[in-house]
This record gives structure tokens, sequence and C-alpha cells, in this order.
């Protein structure tokens, strides 16, 4: 999943900017290790940022990537879920 952050801009108080931009894509076929996934990071001023994310490439690794779902078995998620 493509995740977005976006934060006040520096001097507000607990603030820095840096609002941020991951696509998600861990891993690539062929390549060894882990990717550094961030797409985007702003500095600290305030300003509209602009990025590209490869929404192909992102439904791809859903894809090939989506371990155990189909071994899921919400039919015993119930004790889970009650209060």
């Amino acid at each position: 999943m493509a995740i977005a952050t976006c934060n006040y801009p520096a001097p507000h108080p607990d603030c820095n900017g840096h609002s941020t931009l991951f696509d998600g894509v861990a891993f690539l076929p062929g390549r060894g290790g882990v990717r550094d996934t961030c797409v985007l990071e702003a500095d600290d001023a305030e300003g509209i940022f602009l990025a590209r994310l490869d929404i192909s490439l992102l439904r791809e690794y859903r894809r090939r990537e989506a371990q155990n779902l189909r071994n899921r078995r919400p039919e015993l998620y119930g004790i889970l879920a009650e209060r």
C-alpha cells in the first residue's frame, strides 16, 4: 500500500515539515535485498510537492507478495472480536 504523510512546516511547535510518500514496494524481482520505498521526502518549508507513483509496479507487487491471503480463515476470528 502506498502511504503519504503530511506535516506542518517548520517552525510550528513539534513540526519539522518533511512530508513523505512511500510506494510500499519493498522487493523487486531479480534484485537482492530490500529497497528504499521512499518516493519523496519534502524539505521543512511550506509548499505543494508532486511525485510519481508507479501504480502498475504496486499492483504487480501486491499480486506477487500477497502472502497467505488464501490461507486465512476469518470464520475463526470471532473470538478476537468478542467484547
